[in-house]
């Protein structure tokens, strides 16, 4: 068994390796309203997922908050990826996420805020209290040197732990950020697994990433 256990290993961190530096240079390159990127790996009983979402697709705005209005969106979508509740995964897997940690650069406030989660449950009430529907923006920046990026362009970024008890009977796992978002018209994934490396488009008919 270790024999095989070495290659498996290796090749997940060459994979995570290529497809991370490719998601990178498309991140910093290009700042795109109405899509978000990601990278989710799957090592043995643990899932790391990580996303980047334009501010624009959740709050509807890439600067620090000038009103209460938009102090009240940002301090709500924080809670929603705090919580954990959009995030859902096969029952069978035995899975709970156990660390979420967030950062929104851009917005004024650049500390990072780490949260330990046990959560069994991953029910979902699908309203997250986020009513304002914000226009769908497709809209590309190019990110150069001559300006602060972070003022120009605020964004979400998520880091997430997950801890799965039978790791080998996990069949899916659902992102949920497209229903209360509709400016979030889509989030490209990398999918890093011991057997595959391809890249997801999720979206709202298309929520789900299929794991074997």
């Amino acid at each position: 068994m270790k024999s095989l256990i070495v290659p498996t290993t290796l090749l997940i961190l060459l994979l995570a390796m290529a497809l991370q530096a490719g998601s990178l240079e498309r991140q910093h390159g290009a700042h795109v309203h109405g899509q978000a990127t990601g990278t989710l790996a799957v090592d043995s009983d643990r899932l790391s997922l990580s996303l980047v979402v334009p501010g624009m697709n959740l709050v509807g705005f890439e600067h620090a908050p000038r009103d209460d209005v938009q102090r009240d969106r940002l301090h709500a979508v924080k809670e929603v990826f705090e919580s954990a509740n959009w995030l859902e995964f096969d029952p069978d897997g035995g899975c709970r996420v156990d660390r979420i940690e967030l950062a929104t650069p851009g917005f004024g406030d650049d500390e990072e805020h780490l949260h330990d989660h046990e959560q069994h449950d991953h029910s979902h009430d699908h309203d997250h209290g986020n009513e304002d529907r914000h226009p769908h923006h497709h809209e590309e920046h190019d990110h150069g040197h001559g300006h602060d990026d972070h003022h120009e362009h605020a964004e979400f970024r998520i880091e997430v732990g997950v801890d799965c008890a039978r790791a080998d009977r996990l069949s899916w796992m659902e992102v949920e950020l497209f229903e209360d978002y509709p400016a979030n018209e889509e989030v490209r994934i990398d999918v890093l697994t011991d057997t595959r490396a391809e890249r997801v488009r999720l979206s709202a008919n298309a929520t789900r990433i299929q794991l074997n």
